[in-house]
């Protein structure tokens, strides 16, 4: 194997691990929201459903740009 497929490689294999960071942090952090809610068996406040959308954006957001930068590099 050459060293330009071993950077791609090594440089795909950080993007995945990149991207399964973002999915665990959203993970962790809509967790806690719906933990406290479900624990407490109450409806969904806007506040709460705005934190999670947040959350949500900027997961989404991290994923694009981690996704385009590797792309871009490999064109």
């Amino acid at each position: 194997m050459d060293i330009k497929n071993l950077d791609k490689k090594n440089d795909l294999r950080s993007l995945d691990e990149k991207l399964e960071l973002a999915l665990n942090k959203f993970s962790e952090d809509a967790h806690d929201i719906t933990d406290e809610i479900i624990s407490e068996k109450r409806s969904v406040n806007g506040y709460e459903l705005d934190n999670i959308c947040r959350n949500m954006f900027y997961m989404l957001t991290d994923f694009r740009k981690d996704i385009i930068n590797y792309l871009n590099k490999y064109r």
